[in-house]
């Protein structure tokens, strides 16, 4: 199934890449800091969706893009600010 077809309101997508090292050990944190947030996480594989990759302008892995309504709110490329990234996602949830 196509992630491109199940974006829903509140949507991180994680953007990997087979060749990828670090965007393991990137996701496996993720999870564990997503844990007490409700949000949608979709790991998009860049070599199964490139239209994805173009679409948002991806050009490195890992890359983590947070859509709210299918607008792009923020991203984050390479190593991950990870108390950033909560920050962010509790503030905008809260706005729902």
């Amino acid at each position: 199934m196509k992630v491109v077809e199940n974006i829903s309101e509140n949507t991180l997508l994680f953007f990997k890449t087979n060749s990828c090292a670090i965007c393991d050990s990137m996701i496996e944190k993720l999870f564990t800091e997503l844990k007490d947030i409700d949000i949608d996480l979709k790991i998009v594989q860049i070599e199964e969706e490139p239209a994805l990759k173009g679409k948002y302008l991806v050009f490195t892995a890992p890359t983590l893009l947070y859509l709210k309504n299918g607008n792009e709110i923020f991203r984050e490329s390479g190593f991950f600010d990870f108390p950033k990234i909560i920050h962010i996602l509790e503030n905008e949830l809260q706005l729902n």
